[in-house]
């Protein structure tokens, strides 16, 4: 990747470890942003991630490219798989 497509990347990972730890799920430290909401801010991720890509592919940047539209690909695989609500035992507060 070109230096562009490797700082996007590190501040993505960033912006994304940060959201997780921020979600209300077991894995959560902080518990503020809620299940529902995360999975949306992933589908919109996703669909952005393809933009980005685009964006990279016209910039020349054709290593960028193809590892974001993977992403968004996978990113959206993983939400569209995914039930973005909370347990039944965490619902009970089991």
């Amino acid at each position: 990747m070109q230096s562009t497509g490797s700082i996007f990347t590190y501040v993505l990972a960033i912006v994304h470890l940060i959201l997780t730890l921020l979600t209300d799920f077991p894995v959560g430290v902080f518990k503020i942003i809620p299940l529902k909401i995360h999975g949306l801010i992933e589908i919109i991720v996703s669909i952005a991630l393809i933009v980005v890509a685009i964006w990279f592919r016209s910039s020349g940047d054709n290593i960028s490219f193809y590892y974001y539209l993977i992403f968004a690909g996978i990113l959206f695989i993983v939400w569209s798989i995914s039930d973005y609500k909370p347990a039944l035992s965490e619902m009970k507060g089991i």
